[in-house]
């Protein structure tokens, strides 16, 4: 075959239609086998002519030796091709070696004949074909490539001529055909197409496609040789289009900033514009011959056109079929880029078209592409839920998958667990926040923010992120001040560091805002660098080196604010020593007179608020005292906004604060201490709490009861005794008895019984106080609490005989054997009648550990409380209410019951048709009545007993629940 389509190449006088087929690397190892054969008798022919007198001979070997090396290059270079990929068009191998020949200016062939080849092989191979043409062209001379472009262009008019046969709305396949826009052959042949369905040039200018075409290539519009030049040179071939480039190169391009420029992209003023009316709706014939054509031209961006397409169930049904033969991982990435178009019902359907084996499929090979389905396949979540999550987040993390599929993919597993397993959604959401956080561009998605904000975990997840990069960042400074001498390389590892996590903290404030001590800008964190610095070389920082390092030029500009004082002012506030701060004032007073530095705004804060945030007592003392700073009551409102601003970070100036409190105290008025003394509460300030209601006591503040039991119950929580002593000093208008009895509750909660009684001192002894008592004594039985307990007891003389047998008696009914105990050993002994109801209530509930306790308790004088009359009654109680643990128990004691109490126990137990208990009872009975070890088996002695019994018993014995004899044999046994 390729030595057929070789002469027919070479031969310039044949011109007849040529055949091809596909070539594999063992076909042409047979050819270059011929060829080997064929070349020996050529070389025998040639040096047989050489000694010839005949020169038409000697001339015709020699012909026929140099078409054979020719035909020997042929074949080497097809068996480099094969040996890349085999199994390739003849046609195209012929076509291929025919550029390159022409490259290589071997030798030119016949243009008609590379026409015919190149249209072969498109027939055998468009896209393999087309793609090595492309890549070509370039190094063509313009002659060829004229032709064989519009060779291309007339075999795809044909294609799509065939292809889009069963299409009867040609405009109904637009938006698919901009996929076109890249190859000037492709888009002409459209073109070409549309005039041939009959659509009017004007239809086709306002469909937009000649404005996309020139848009797309914009790059190369004043390249000789563009794109849009060659298109409109191919157009001009083809006489129906001759009106369309017409009336192309008379319209506007239309395009922001190229509106000089016609649609053939020519620079001349145009005569017309034309209005685009784009239809970017699809609009397909539906039928099954339709669906194949269409998919074979335009592949998978045809199947997501299919899928937005309203039709018939034929065409779900050819769509259903098509996605489930793709390979894996196509359908992985066309799930993928369906689900970025972040349209529900369009996962809904493609999740319903795709099945469950296909599912299966993608599971099992990790694709989890599949988790855009979670939603629409209640199966599909099952699947997951039984895979440990930890193993899906590290799988995909080492995926070498765009974050583009994966955050989408982690969102829809997110929504997935979101309302149904907190722990599991948790951990995707930190997942997610980690990715966002190292790429902040997906912060700017406001459909994933949207989601991630509607978790109301949120905020504890974003703090604890935030901590740890700002601890990661903190650690970074300790590691680079560590170092004597700091110089600017150690600053720049810090800047560095800084700017790493700044961008963290502010991706992650997209989701939800919220402030931090983090450093804000440069300068803050030069502020924040020197104030540790300081605190790591003491006496060793000096600020001249300290200004050398941070890289600034260490001069104060007279007319403006420049790094270097602003690097001073945020050194000046931040550290708090003295030595320091004068020398810093000192530098600054070059420039400015009489602190005139105070009054300035530097950035978005002043002196006072940066003194505020480093709470600089020194500083602050220095200005107040030198007065170019007045406490008035204006500015200690203005400290009191500024503290509140600084509470997300955590930071108040408690220093600068109690100075003003010590100082000024009456510039203080009652909203302002109720606000310092709510700050205080919560951040559990014991000093600041008292000192801000001793103020507000002193101004006669009638709003600081509420403050002063939040603070109380504080200090009772963190048991500060110095704090609850001031409170329980004070008058019972602020702190009432109710308040500190709640405190004595809440101190007992935690048993912390030293600070419970130290709060019981303080309150009035009354009935009020009695009658609390007795309900926190309630409280601890119906808790199981014997120490508290045991405390109340010791710590009053107020419990009644009365309350102490009702708590035995509850202790008793809610089984609670710890405090049962703890109460018989009260120095307050229960009367026997007490005891005897405590034992009846135990056995008729069945609490046998009670029993058991109460059967081993001593009365005054190391007397038994556990006598004949006590047993035989409990176990005539047991009996009659079907207890067997209990009987099983009393009978086993040391003091044995009687005859008579067994005969009456076993009476009731008949009565009552407690079987088991009833058989245990009889047997007990006549092994007692024949003094014998020996029990017979349970089931025997049921079977003997039955003459004796009622005929009712007899029936329940049979019918009865097998667990009561299994019970009754055990303990028997």
């Amino acid at each position: 075959m390729l030595n057929e389509l070789f002469s027919w190449l070479n031969d310039d006088a044949n011109h007849h239609p040529i055949s091809s087929q596909i070539v594999y690397l063992s076909t042409l190892k047979n050819e270059l086998d011929g060829f080997s054969l064929k070349n020996r008798k050529l070389l025998a022919s040639f040096w047989s002519s050489k000694y010839s007198s005949n020169d038409n001979v000697n001339a015709e070997s020699q012909k026929n030796l140099s078409m054979q090396k020719e035909f020997l290059d042929f074949l080497n270079f097809c068996e480099n091709k094969l040996a890349v990929k085999d199994g390739c068009s003849a046609a195209l191998l012929a076509f291929q070696y025919a550029i390159a020949s022409q490259q290589q200016v071997k030798r030119a062939y016949d243009i008609e004949k590379m026409k015919q080849l190149i249209s072969l092989a498109m027939q055998e191979n468009r896209e393999e074909t087309l793609s090595y043409y492309l890549s070509e062209k370039e190094h063509l001379n313009s002659d060829v490539r004229s032709a064989i472009s519009t060779a291309i262009v007339e075999h795809n008019l044909s294609y799509f001529t065939v292809q889009f046969t069963h299409q009867k709305n040609p405009l109904g396949i637009i938006p698919l055909c901009r996929q076109f826009l890249g190859t000037p052959e492709e888009f002409a042949a459209l073109l070409l197409w549309l005039l041939q369905q009959g659509v009017a040039v004007e239809r086709i200018l306002k469909a937009g496609l000649l404005h996309d075409f020139i848009g797309y290539h914009l790059f190369s519009l004043h390249a000789p040789e563009s794109p849009i030049i060659e298109l409109y040179a191919l157009m001009a071939q083809f006489p129906q289009a001759h009106a369309l480039c017409e009336k192309a190169a008379r319209i506007s391009c239309s395009a922001r900033g190229l509106e000089a420029y016609t649609l053939t992209g020519v620079l001349q003023e145009a005569e017309e514009s034309c209005e685009i009316d784009r239809e970017d709706s699809y609009d397909f014939t539906s039928d099954a011959d339709n669906f194949k054509d269409l998919y074979t031209v335009f592949a998978q961006p045809f199947l997501s056109a299919a899928l937005k397409f309203t039709a018939q169930e034929a065409w779900f049904e050819q769509l259903a079929a098509a996605l489930n033969s793709l390979p894996l991982k196509d359908l992985s990435r066309f799930i993928d880029m369906t689900a970025a178009e972040k349209n529900p019902k369009l996962i809904e359907k493609l999740s319903a078209l795709i099945s469950v084996g296909t599912l299966n499929g993608l599971l099992d090979d990790k694709h989890w592409s599949v988790l855009h389905l979670l939603p629409y396949k209640g199966d599909l979540y099952e699947k997951i839920s039984s895979i440990k999550i930890e193993g899906v987040l590290n799988y995909l993390d080492q995926q070498e998958a765009s974050l583009f599929d994966k955050i989408p993919q982690l969102m829809s597993l997110f929504l997935a667990f979101r309302d149904k397993k907190k722990e599991v959604a948790i951990s995707i959401y930190e997942n997610i926040i980690d990715k966002i956080a190292d790429n902040p561009q997906f912060s700017e998605d406001s459909y994933l923010l949207k989601n991630l904000r509607k978790f109301k975990h949120k905020e504890r997840i974003l703090v604890k992120k935030c901590g740890q990069y700002e601890a990661s960042f903190h650690f970074e400074v300790l590691k680079q001040i560590a170092c004597f001498p700091f110089t600017i390389s150690h600053y720049y590892a810090i800047e560095d560091a800084w700017l790493h996590a700044s961008r963290k903290l502010n991706a992650l404030k997209e989701i939800v805002y919220f402030d931090s001590g983090f450093p804000h800008d440069k300068y803050n964190l030069q502020g924040y660098i020197g104030k540790l610095l300081f605190k790591q070389q003491g006496e060793q920082f000096n600020i001249e080196d300290f200004m050398v390092s941070l890289g600034v030029d260490c001069i104060l500009n007279p007319t403006e604010v420049n790094e270097y004082e602003y690097a001073l002012i945020e050194s000046l506030c931040a550290i708090d020593e003295e030595n320091c701060r004068n020398k810093i004032i000192g530098m600054l007073a070059e420039k400015y007179k009489n602190y005139n530095w105070l009054h300035r705004k530097y950035g978005q804060e002043g002196i006072l608020a940066r003194v505020l945030r480093n709470d600089n007592a020194g500083l602050f003392i220095f200005l107040a005292e030198k007065q170019p700073l007045q406490i008035t009551r204006a500015l200690i409102k203005e400290i009191c906004r500024e503290a509140v601003h600084f509470i997300p970070w955590e930071i108040t100036p408690w220093n600068v604060i109690h100075y003003l409190v010590t100082t000024n105290a009456e510039q203080f008025d009652c909203d302002v201490i109720r606000q310092f003394l709510d700050l205080a509460i919560q951040q559990n300030r014991p000093a600041s709490i008292e000192l801000f209601c001793k103020l507000g006591i002193q101004h006669q503040d009638k709003k600081l009861g509420r403050m002063i039991e939040r603070a109380f119950r504080l200090a009772v929580e963190q048991a500060n005794i110095p704090l609850i002593n001031f409170f329980c000093g004070l008058n019972q208008s602020l702190i009432s008895p109710t308040l500190m009895l709640e405190g004595v509750g809440q101190a007992l909660t935690k048993e912390n019984f030293a600070i419970a009684a130290y709060i019981m001192e303080s309150i009035p002894k009354n009935n009020f106080f009695q009658h609390s008592i007795e309900m926190l004594l309630q409280a601890a039985v119906a808790k199981n609490k014997p120490n508290i307990i045991q405390f109340l007891y010791g710590a009053t003389e107020t419990l009644s005989k009365n309350c102490l047998q009702k708590a035995f008696l509850k202790a008793v009914n809610l089984g609670f054997t710890d405090s049962v105990r703890q109460l018989c050993n009260l120095p307050t002994a229960l009367p026997v009648s007490i005891l005897d109801a405590g034992l009846e209530s135990a056995i008729k509930l069945g609490h046998l550990h009670v029993v058991e306790y109460l059967c081993t308790v001593k009365l005054a004088k190391g007397k038994e409380y556990l006598t004949q009359k006590t047993l035989d009654i409990a176990l005539q109680v047991a009996a009659r209410h079907g207890v067997l643990m209990v009987v099983d128990y009393l009978c086993n004691l040391d003091l044995q019951p009687s005859q008579a109490a067994l005969r009456s126990a076993y009476k009731r137990a008949v009565s009552k048709e407690h079987t088991a208990v009833a058989l245990y009872l009889r047997n007990r009975e006549k092994a007692t009545r024949q003094v014998t070890l020996e029990t017979p088996s349970i089931g025997e002695e049921a079977m003997g007993l039955l003459p004796s019994m009622s005929m009712f018993a007899q029936k329940t014995l049979k019918e009865k629940n097998s667990e009561q004899l299994i019970g009754a044999k055990s303990l028997l046994s």
